[in-house]
This record gives C-alpha cells, structure tokens and sequence, in this order.
C-alpha cells in the first residue's frame, strides 16, 4: 500500500536535475543578418546545452539554455515528418534571434526531459539551413511567455500540465573555470548542494517578457559609474554588456585613464594569473544587496593578456550573462515573478555532496531493510512455529 502510494504522489512532486554541457557558439553562415550596432567578440560566445527527447518514438536532440528568449526553436534538417505525435499548424512566424531573421513553422510535439513530458509543447520549427547555433538542434527559451506571443515555455507547459508543482527553475555553473564545472539545471524547484550563504530575493519586472530587474549601481571597488537602471538575464553570453556611456565610464575606472578611441575593445591588458588575484571585484547593488563579480570570473586570460569580459551596447539597460551565473546560483520563479540567488558553492564541494548524498541514501537503507527483512522472516519462522501441523496421507 505504501509503495503504491508513493506512485501516485511522486509524479505530482517531480524534481529533476539534468546535466548542462558548455561549448562554443558557433554559427552558420546565415543571409538574413539584420543589421547591428552591437559588437559580441567572438571570444565571449559560450553557451550551455541540455538534452531532451522529441516526439515519438523519440529523438534526442541538443538545445540551447537561454533565458533571454522564451520559444522552443528547432532546428530540422528536411520537411520529413519524424515523429507520429508532431502536429503543424499553417501558421507561420517571423522570428528575430541574436542577429538573425528567419521565418518558422508553428508546431507542437511530445518534449521530455528525463521521465519529465511536456505532452503539448509549442514550438518553432526553423530549416537547418537558418540554424543559429550550427552544433544544436535548436533553442530551449526560458524567459516568459510574452516573448513567445503568449505560447508557454517547456517549464510552463510541464507546469500547466500537472507534472511539476512549481513553475521554477534554477541553474548552476559553478565558480570555477569551465573545466572544473559541475553545469546542472534543476526543474520544479532548486537543490541545497550547489548554493551557499543567505537566501536573497531579486524582484522581476516580466512584463516585457524578460527577466528584468532593477540595478541601483555598478562599479569596481569602490569607484561607481552612476549607473541606474535595469538589467536583464542572458544565459547565452559569456560577458555583461553595458550602455556606452557606462562601459567608457567603467573602463576609465579599470584603466586609470579618460577613456578614448584609442583603447582596445574588447579591452585587454598585460597581465597573469598572480595579477588578477590583486584586481577588485566587480559590484552590482540590487534590491539592497552588493553582488560581487571576482577578476576570475569578469576577465579572461588568453596568453600573457587579460580581456575584459565587458562589452557596451545601444541599449539601456545591462546585460547580466554568465560571469554573473557563475557567481551566483539562481533560482527562477515564474509565478511570483522573482529570482532567489545564493553564493554558488565550490563544484567539487556539490559533486562531493551529491556522492556522500547518493552513498547515505544507500546505507540508510541497508540499515533499514536488513533489519526490517530479519524481522519479517522471523515473524514467518515464528508464526510457522505456533501452528499445528498438518498433513494428508498419501494412499498407497
């Protein structure tokens, strides 16, 4: 009766965490570029990929986290139908994605994750040939459904139909460089392994479909930019991008110099790994609460150089990618709307955690099925003991 029950209320309490895998984004040659005054250097295209199954009888494909955008793309090779439980609606959208325009197919299929299925998922489907991301098989958009032209997201959907109890989210990748990662998403919830210190809330404006919050000040050290303003969440970005007239501020503060045409940009100066250790943090301070960004985590070291994992863009607001994620471990909550952060916990500490976890569950149940069988076979023994016997005779 027990374990019968546990079937019935499991489902209804799912809590998945699947591995993410890190690579370089890489992008094909694609026509119908619109045209951008933003620059994104090559070096910070990094992106963080989680595998799901499409369809029936089921395909495994690769897409791409990103909390920037809220359509599930798909990248398909021909107009051959793969899967028996795909429908596809004559509608047909425009989409713009990164610096790219391309138009797609609206469909909907079966998208599981794990023993986690999104029975009716919509989604976009886009020739291979307008693929942005040449290594995935599409998108995966978590942001709000707004930016979808109100079609759910994949954890909305699996929210919507009844198979996780809370609309959330979370991600961890670590404080550390990409070789030592533990990368994991958690859906339905968060996990207690891979965060550390106190709980904050960041409060989110959804209402243009972003995860956009208010940022009080950015700085370094103690030196501010008199920055105000707001800033959203890009899981595909391995930088953070600031208005112009921020960026020429900050680098001036980095640099000890008035800004000027002259400096590099990206910018980058001689420096080694004993020197980052002597440089100041990064500081964000949002709702209240100082947000530290390490030299580790904003600079990348190539050769006997540092470049400044900062961009400057035309927009308004700021652009939080992954040395932000790094950093901190977030939580995303759909429903309030709000983001809970914590410090991230060291990777090798999480992976530690999770064995010790895996290996206490074990021994738990050792010591409580052993003892628990010993018990049942000697009430059997007893029992059997207690009894009259009895037996017929077999007739010669």
């Amino acid at each position: 009766m027990i374990f019968s029950l546990c079937l019935i209320v499991v489902p209804s309490l799912a809590l998945l965490t699947v591995p993410l895998t890190p690579s370089s984004k890489s992008y094909t040659n694609n026509s119908n570029t619109v045209e951008s005054s933003t620059l994104t250097p090559e070096d910070f295209r990094i992106y963080y990929s989680i595998v799901l199954t499409k369809g029936t009888p089921g395909k495994n494909i690769s897409l791409v986290l990103d909390t920037a955008s809220a359509w599930l793309l798909y990248f398909k090779s021909d107009n051959i139908s793969e899967s028996s439980t795909e429908t596809c609606y004559n509608n047909s959208t425009s989409l713009i994605y990164e610096n790219y325009e391309f138009i797609g197919n609206l469909c909907s299929d079966k998208f599981k994750a794990d023993e986690l299925m999104a029975n009716s998922q919509v989604y976009v489907e886009v020739s291979r040939q307008d693929a942005v991301f040449a290594s995935c098989d599409g998108v995966l958009g978590l942001a709000f459904s707004r930016l979808a032209h109100g079609f759910w997201p994949f954890v909305s959907t699996l929210k919507k139909e009844g198979k996780i109890k809370e609309q959330i989210f979370s991600i961890y990748l670590g404080n550390q460089s990409y070789s030592q990662n533990y990368p994991v998403m958690t859906i339905g919830g968060f996990s207690d392994d891979y965060c550390i210190g106190e709980e904050r809330i960041i409060p989110v404006s959804s209402y243009e479909g972003h995860w956009m919050i208010d940022i009080e000040s950015l700085g370094l050290g103690s030196d501010t930019t008199g920055f105000t303003g707001k800033g959203i969440f890009d899981s595909t970005f391995d930088a953070i991008s600031l208005p112009e007239n921020t960026y020429n501020t900050l680098i001036s503060i980095f640099s000890q110099n008035d800004y000027n045409d002259n400096i590099s940009y990206p910018y980058s100066f001689p420096c080694d790994y004993q020197k980052i250790h002597s440089l100041q943090n990064l500081t964000l301070f949002i709702s209240e609460h100082e947000y530290l960004i390490t030299p580790n985590n904003y600079l990348k070291i190539q050769e006997d150089f540092c470049i400044l994992r900062v961009t400057k863009s035309q927009n308004n607001y700021i652009r939080l990618g992954l040395p932000f994620f790094r950093e901190y471990y977030l939580i995303f909550d759909y429903e309030v709307p709000e983001i809970l952060s914590y410090k991230a916990a060291d990777p090798e500490k999480a992976l530690k955690f999770n064995t010790l976890y895996i290996v206490g569950i074990i021994v738990l149940g050792v010591i409580i099925i052993i003892p628990l069988c010993f018990y049942v076979m000697l009430s059997k023994v007893q029992g059997v003991a207690s009894e009259p016997l009895s037996y017929e005779k077999i007739p010669n």
